[in-house]
């Protein structure tokens, strides 16, 4: 509530459920209410929560910026196709020109053309070769490995990177868990943004966050560190990005520790009563 209509905007709550869904990612892909009103779901909103329970444990992700880094990559990818179409249609290089002397000599007895004539055939033919053997000579490869590297390709850093910060109070990582959220982006992007994104580009970004003491308040964890999020978005990625995950970094757990404070059980309680009035 305390969060103005423009910013609450900015974001989308998934419920629970849909990380498990995405054992079957083809199915979610193509789910009414992610491609309703030209998938708004996708496109409209900056930041993706997704609150994630595995083995009764809470924890959660934050996906950053995903349509606009779609169609980043889209425009990325449109000039170097466009590119290499410019080269394509560039001007071939000199055939090498073959003269035929019996012909020219027969035409020259013939009367059919002068001396002049003759003299001026023969320099063009002994220009056109000597172009020829000099553009042989300069992009011709040294070894035959060379020649794929010749091709322009397009580098995965040329390619914009989308973040999904991953935040869990008993500090565990969730690569291998997670590979499901990267599949069904890229699958959603190419299916339905005509956008092909590279495994590449998808980062995970694990986060620091409060420590939970025991194996009871992973849940309010979740809540506490959601609220941090939405409520103060700048500051909390400015933490998460300029700190590492391994050491402990005091500013940020002070931080944490107060946004904890404002979303304890007993304030939690409170507000699940008020909603059942």
């Amino acid at each position: 509530d305390k969060l103005d209509d423009v910013t609450k905007k900015e974001f989308y709550v998934f419920n629970s459920y849909f990380f498990l869904s995405l054992n079957n990612t083809e199915k979610v892909v193509n789910s009414k209410w992610l491609l309703k009103n030209d998938c708004s779901v996708m496109k409209d909103y900056k930041y993706h929560i997704i609150p994630i329970n595995l083995n009764s444990h809470w924890f959660g992700c934050i996906l950053e910026n995903f349509y606009e880094m779609c169609q980043e990559t889209k425009t990325i990818r449109d000039k170097f196709n466009a590119s290499l179409s410019k080269e394509s249609d560039a001007p071939k290089e000199e055939k090498e020109e073959h003269v035929d002397y019996d012909e020219l000599e027969r035409k020259f007895l013939a009367g059919d053309i002068t001396e002049k004539q003759v003299d001026e055939s023969l320099e063009r033919v002994a220009r056109t070769r000597s172009r020829t053997r000099r553009s042989t000579r300069s992009t011709e490869p040294e070894s035959t490995s060379s020649v794929s590297e010749a091709v322009p390709k397009l580098k995965n850093s040329d390619l914009p990177k989308i973040v999904i910060y991953v935040f869990d109070s008993l500090r565990n990582t969730h690569k291998k868990e997670l590979h499901n959220i990267q599949q069904f982006l890229m699958l959603f992007s190419k299916q339905n943004f005509d956008v092909e994104l590279m495994p590449s580009q998808i980062k995970m970004k694990n986060c620091q966050v409060v420590q939970q003491p025991n194996m009871n308040d992973c849940g309010v964890h979740l809540i506490s560190n959601i609220r941090a999020f939405l409520t103060d978005t700048e500051k909390t990625l400015q933490y998460w990005n300029n700190s590492k995950f391994i050491a402990d970094d005091q500013s940020l757990i002070t931080y944490f520790k107060g946004k904890y404070k404002e979303a304890s059980r007993h304030v939690l309680k409170a507000i699940i009563r008020s909603l059942l009035e």
